[in-house]
């Protein structure tokens, strides 16, 4: 029986390995005519998924969203310092590559720097209310949108390199793609967009786009809307499956 369970389950890993669909670019693509439905398992994670080893830089730890890592928590709490970053806080704090800065987005609607005892190095304004997480790059930029439909690039040491003007609240954590393109939602809109904040391609959901992207193992894009459906993108912006849930996908 074991046997069999390993036969059957190396066929599906080798099913799904081969089945990443293709297709060229759109500078907007849409979510009509996307064909039917995937069969189960398309898209899985497979072997990709991992601990990690180190201090999340993104949503959940990695670009999977595994929400897995290493680590031994106190066995008591004792408060170390506390900061007031001036509102409440609904996205995960992050760390810079080197570990020594914590970044915090609130609904203050700025990003702020700690270092580990809690001082400020420095604060971004954002215009209004930050949802998502942010993301942080090797070298310690900072990626994150706001309600001001505007999306930051922030330098490690606190300085705006861009600004992109968005068609929506950009309320979810951005992530990379498997070409290293910054991916993220804001209003009904998924971006795809370069480090240097050239946008390369747009899909327009039925609805508000609120639930953070996430990359399968082969690759495409897997998020949510408030059209009520869950969707798969390829890495040329074009959808390749959506299915309905029955209320709004957060």
């Amino acid at each position: 029986a074991l046997v069999a369970l390993a036969v059957g389950l190396a066929l599906k890993r080798g099913s799904e390995a081969g089945h990443r669909a293709g297709g060229a670019s759109a500078s907007v693509a849409t979510a009509t005519g996307i064909g039917p439905p995937l069969k189960p398992g398309i898209g899985s994670l497979g072997d990709g998924a991992s601990l990690s080893e180190r201090g999340a830089r993104t949503l959940h730890g990695d670009s999977h969203r595994t929400h897995r890592a290493h680590g031994v928590g106190p066995s008591t709490a004792k408060l170390a310092w506390s900061h007031d970053v001036g509102g409440a806080v609904e996205a995960q704090v992050v760390v810079s590559p080197d570990e020594q800065t914590l970044y915090v987005a609130s609904l203050a609607g700025a990003l702020t720097a700690l270092d580990r005892q809690g001082r400020v190095r420095w604060t971004v304004a954002l215009g209004d209310r930050a949802y998502g997480t942010p993301l942080v790059d090797a070298d310690g930029n900072v990626y994150l949108g706001s309600d001001a439909k505007v999306f930051f690039a922030i330098s490690a040491s606190g300085a705006i390199k861009w600004k992109l003007e968005v068609d929506g609240e950009a309320d979810t954590s951005a992530v990379f793609d498997g070409k290293g393109r910054i991916v993220f939602g804001a209003g009904p809109m998924l971006y795809a967009v370069t480090a240097q904040g050239t946008a390369v391609w747009r899909f327009r959901a039925g609805g508000k786009i609120f639930s953070s992207p996430a990359i399968t193992g082969s690759g495409q894009i897997v998020f949510g809307s408030q059209d009520g459906r869950i969707y798969l993108v390829d890495d040329g912006g074009k959808a390749t499956f959506a299915t309905a849930l029955g209320g709004d996908v957060d």
